[in-house]
């Protein structure tokens, strides 16, 4: 009885917790975002590329890691796009922050996500165009920087090139989270950086689904390095995001 009784006590406790959490870190959150958007230079490099596919009709799928999962949306502020969004609490604080930077949610339709997720999205892909969709392809227990397949069977399913994407800050802190999430400070450069895309055949098997997965997971972390760079050397100019790919991959 006594141990019911403080498991009761603790999930009580657990609630509450949750329900502060959204009340007080979304306006918080939002608060200091706008600060952060509002006072720093913002770059953006081949971006004109994906407003240009979305103003035609066409649909994209946006990769990025976790890390960036912050900053990230406000590149997209005041245009209209879309993010995939965990089945979590932290997803309804996300779904909160995204819909100030005129993003819509398409949240995971169950915790973990899986096929019905995947089902979900592709069908609302395709029956709507002009999308961007943005999904941080490390997911959202990780491991960090590394590819899962699941925006592979997206772009299957959808015909919908995927093209790289990084958005980092000069002056930053990293959160000590698996991701180690950026925390972009105010009065800042912002950076962001569209990769070269990726298309996945439709009859593509696992074997060549492995190869692509690979080959993103690549072109990501070469765009973690370009950024790095981007900062240490201000005055680079701003040609083709990195040098010629040598994979044969298209």
């Amino acid at each position: 009885m006594i141990k019911q009784r403080k498991m009761k006590k603790l999930n009580l406790s657990r609630r509450a917790a949750k329900l502060l959490t959204g009340w007080i870190f979304h306006p918080l959150c939002k608060s200091y975002m706008w600060v952060v958007y509002h006072t720093s230079k913002k770059t953006e490099i081949e971006f004109s590329k994906l407003r240009e596919m979305t103003a035609r009709g066409e649909n994209v799928l946006g990769a990025m890691w976790h890390q960036d999962a912050l900053i990230s949306p406000l590149c997209h502020k005041g245009r209209d796009s879309d993010a995939m969004v965990s089945y979590s609490s932290v997803g309804n604080i996300a779904t909160e922050f995204l819909r100030e930077c005129d993003i819509t949610a398409m949240r995971e339709a169950m915790p973990g996500g899986g096929e019905e997720s995947l089902d979900e999205i592709t069908g609302y892909m395709n029956t709507h165009g002009g999308m961007l969709c943005g999904i941080t392809v490390d997911g959202l227990r990780g491991p960090a920087r590394k590819v899962h397949s699941g925006i592979m069977l997206i772009a299957k399913a959808t015909g919908a090139p995927i093209y790289p994407v990084r958005s980092w800050a000069k002056r930053r802190l990293l959160a000590p989270t698996w991701d180690r999430i950026m925390i972009p400070l105010p009065f800042n450069h912002l950076v962001f950086v569209l990769g070269e895309p990726m298309h996945v055949p439709l009859n593509a098997g696992s074997t060549m689904l492995e190869i692509l997965r690979s080959e993103l997971e690549r072109r990501l972390n070469g765009l973690v390095e370009y950024s790095a760079e981007f900062f240490q050397n201000e005055t680079m100019k701003m040609g083709p995001v990195f040098p010629k790919y040598e994979s044969n991959v298209c």
